[in-house]
This record gives C-alpha cells, structure tokens and sequence, in this order.
C-alpha cells in the first residue's frame, strides 16, 4: 500500500486540512493491508475532533477504488453519500459544463430517509483541470467541500497544493513515491513516508510508513509556536521592566 498525504492549516483559523491520498499496488495484492486502514481510521477521527481536520483523499486510482479507500480509512463515514462532480471541458460549439451525480458506491439517498444527510464531493483529475480553467469561482468551494480525488497525476497534486495555498491555508505534504515529489516541494511542509525518492524531496521523513506521525507533527509544531510567542513576549518584557 502507498500512500500520500497532504495538511493544510489556515493561517487565520484553527481549522487544519487533511489530505490522504492512496494508491494499491498490484505487486502488494498478496499483503495484508487491513491493519493501515485500522491505522487510519482511527487516526483521522482524532485529527477531525481534536486537531478540527477536514480529511481529503487524492489518489491516483479510479473513482470507485479511490471512494471506497475513503470509507475504509474512515475519511468517508459509512453512512454518508459520495457526490461527483463531472466537469466536461467545451467542445462543439458547446460551453463547459458540470454534472452531478452520486457515487456507485455507498447508501443510496432513499436509505438514508429520517436521517440527517451528510455529503462528501469527489471529482477526478481531469474534472479538476477543467474547474480550474473555466469554473475558478467553483473550484474553492469543491477544494473545502470535497473529500475524494481520483485519478491525479503528479503535477496535478501539485496544482491542488497550490490551490489550498491560495485560500490561506498552510499545507503540508506527506508522500512515499515519486509522483508525489512536485507536491512535497510545493508544500509549506514535506513529509516522506519511504525512504526512496520522496525523502529527497521532503524535510521531514517519518521513521514509520503510515500516518500516525501526523498527529506528532502538529503537536510538536504548534508547541513550537507557542513556545516561540513566549519567547518574544519574555524578552519584550524584560527589555521593558
């Protein structure tokens, strides 16, 4: 299983953004990978209650396999409804326009009657170009509304990181492959998780190859922060006194 992350932090606001993005290998079929969804889902709720975390998924797989990866890390909750958004670019004379439809995978709308309705957008890599050539007013509100990405290429990912940067909000990149490289060097903060070619494009390089070290990362540098500000104010104050 390999894997990439993305986390976004806004500059004014608490709120962090949490992206996972999942790839299956074929080579890996025959390995038990159910123990890194346990790991997942259990470390996204944490970073969606305590760490107020939007998790999004980007992956370079198709829209099924990437929705059902979602639910099975527990991005996705397995009640919630997964809508696509299907941007088609112009073509005969015609103006580009956008589809909505819900996922083949998970409930239906009509089993969900009495409940209160939950919605995760999802949209694939070439939707995603699109938005961002001919609906850019669109594009920001499926970026904090969305959860699933399928099939990104790396400069689409990275075009993703630069997008969330442009809403004021700090990210930070956590990858194990090369596709993820462009991303990791984007972000504000890069986290490899091998120690193959993303280790050479990211800071930071976690010593397990799984996203627990996220909730690490942002305890040690928010106390960094912290710490920093209480620095400046004890030298500001004693220059004063």
């Amino acid at each position: 299983l390999c894997g990439s992350l993305c986390l976004c932090v806004s500059l004014f606001t608490p709120c962090v953004y949490f992206c996972l993005s999942v790839c299956v290998c074929p080579s890996l079929h025959a390995f038990n990978i159910r123990p890194t969804f346990a790991i997942a889902a259990c470390i996204v709720p944490h970073l969606s209650v305590t760490g107020r975390c939007l998790c999004l998924c980007p992956s370079g797989d198709s829209m099924l396999t990437a929705v059902s990866v979602a639910r099975e890390s527990g991005l996705v909750p397995p009640q919630a409804q997964v809508i696509v958004a299907e941007a088609v670019p112009p073509r005969d004379g015609q103006p580009a326009t956008v589809h909505w439809s819900y996922s083949q995978e998970g409930p239906t709308p009509d089993s969900q009657a009495g409940a209160e309705p939950s919605y995760h957008f999802a949209l694939t890599g070439r939707s995603f170009c699109t938005l961002l050539e001919h609906f850019p007013d669109l594009l920001p509100k499926l970026l904090l509304c969305g959860t699933v990405f399928a099939r990104m290429a790396p400069e689409q990912k990275t075009q993703l990181v630069e997008e969330l940067q442009q809403v004021d909000y700090f990210v930070a990149m956590c990858g194990d492959g090369a596709n993820d490289c462009g991303a990791l060097k984007r972000a504000h903060v890069g986290v490899s998780l091998s120690q193959l070619e993303a280790s050479v494009a990211s800071p930071f390089t976690s010593r397990t190859p799984d996203i627990s070290c996220v909730p690490r990362l942002i305890r040690e540098g928010r106390a960094a922060l912290v710490t920093s500000f209480c620095v400046f104010k004890f030298m500001a104050l004693y220059s004063i006194i």
